[in-house]
């Protein structure tokens, strides 16, 4: 195991053992094809520091299998604990309503509590008339219980998960002006997207085709998708819901799509994250509340951007004062090699004077051609800093200036030249 190898790991194990506390230092997360050893060299490499924590795999942070469904961009509950004697919400219905009937109004509102708050339990079989039902039952029974506060809340409740339903004339027209009141709030709210990336999702019974151009109103709402129920708060997003895959997140997040970037965020807050570095072979991108701060990844399509000015600049200074030292150095030589004693009678004067011009001004073309390359040189390199885009300071590393020095050495042979370049 050579050195560096020992040091990444070094580095990693110091970074796992801090991994369970809240962290300023940037957190690093790698794609499938990377290792904990790879990752760790591939970090210190694109951040230029050794200033992070190596997490784990992305796969790992977002858990289950890949065709596991996801849904961010909201509150989310899922069925942790099923009552031991919960029944289904359509037979809770059933049995409210006959409560309600017979004007037990106390026993159906803590019957239908009680199956409120263990959703999405017992749901998985639940109708949009059973859901309906549930909550606007519930606004009837706190009504006719003296409860109006209560009552509109759960009212308000059933005309999210159907707006275009009724007052039911059935029940009595005392909740009805409460009903109508809510019924309008709702239909004025703003409704909430819901981006659909997976088959077989119903939404409160309604099956939904995959797409953007899906909303939902504001409150709760029950999501189903083969066997997985989620109890869904519909919100303020700046994604809206998405319902996605385990797969499909993971190549979001990878390539730098932000449309993903709320469910990173959302797991940043919950274990204490800032900076959140995301690993691929490709590069890397830097996510900050779910925020694209920092990308090394071209996204699919996407080209690399012509060189700047600055580098164009630079390149052909290089190529104008290399092809001048280069010129420069065959006069040179020429002429000294021409000008050289032979066994012969020596040359006329004149023809060796005009030798030793030719010599010199091979010589001073050199010396010139060389200083315009070493700053053609300089300036390329600045070009390309300039370039790059920029670190958050979280990030980002301190690096020593870059200097260009050309040098030369000359001998009775001829002359070279070069440059030495100091730092990044």
């Amino acid at each position: 195991m050579n050195a560096r190898h020992l040091l990444s790991m070094v580095a990693l194990a110091l970074g796992l053992g801090a991994a369970g506390s809240a962290t300023a230092a940037p957190v690093v997360l790698y794609g499938p094809e990377l290792d904990p050893v790879t990752a760790a060299e591939k970090a210190e490499k694109e951040l230029r520091s050794r200033e992070f924590t190596v997490v784990g795999s992305l796969a790992e942070a977002i858990g289950g299998g890949p065709d596991q469904p996801v849904v961010f961009g909201a509150d989310v509950r899922r069925c942790e604990e099923p009552l031991p004697d919960g029944k289904p919400v359509g037979g809770v219905v059933v049995m409210a309503r006959e409560d309600l009937l017979n004007m037990s109004y106390m026993d159906g509102m803590l019957r239908m509590q009680r199956a409120v708050d263990a959703l999405p339990c017992h749901a998985d079989q639940a109708t949009t008339d059973n859901l309906y039902d549930l909550f606007f039952l519930q606004g009837v029974a706190h009504y006719l219980e003296g409860l109006p506060g209560p009552a509109k809340e759960a009212l308000s409740q059933a005309t999210a998960i159907d707006p275009a339903r009724p007052w039911n004339e059935q029940w009595p027209p005392g909740p009805k002006p409460t009903f109508l009141e809510a019924l309008q709030e709702m239909l004025e709210a703003d409704p909430t997207a819901l981006r659909v990336e997976i088959d077989g999702l119903t939404v409160d019974g309604r099956p939904m085709e995959q797409g953007a151009g899906n909303t939902i109103r504001p409150r709760r709402h029950l999501l189903q998708v083969g066997e997985q129920t989620f109890w869904v708060e519909a919100g303020e997003s700046r994604s809206g819901v998405v319902v996605t895959t385990a797969q499909k997140l993971a190549a979001g997040l990878l390539v730098g799509d932000e449309s993903y970037g709320s469910w990173l965020a959302e797991k940043a807050e919950a274990e204490g994250w800032q900076d959140v570095v995301v690993l691929s072979e490709g590069g890397m991108v830097v996510y900050r509340r779910g925020a694209i701060v920092q990308s090394t990844v071209l996204a699919p399509g996407q080209k690399r951007p012509p060189p700047k000015p600055g580098v164009v600049a630079g390149l052909a200074l290089v190529g104008v004062g290399s092809g001048t030292a280069a010129a420069g150095l065959v006069l040179h030589g020429n002429s000294w090699a021409t000008g050289l004693p032979g066994e012969g009678a020596l040359m006329p004067r004149e023809d060796y004077e005009a030798l030793v011009e030719q010599n010199r001004i091979g010589l001073g073309l050199t010396i010139a051609g060389a200083a315009v390359a070493a700053a053609g040189v300089a300036v390329t390199i600045a070009g390309a800093q300039a370039e790059r885009p920029q670190a958050s300071t979280a990030v980002q590393a301190a690096a020593p200036a870059t200097l260009v020095a050309p040098w030369a050495f000359g001998a009775p042979e001829g002359f070279v030249f070069g440059f030495t370049v100091v730092g990044r």
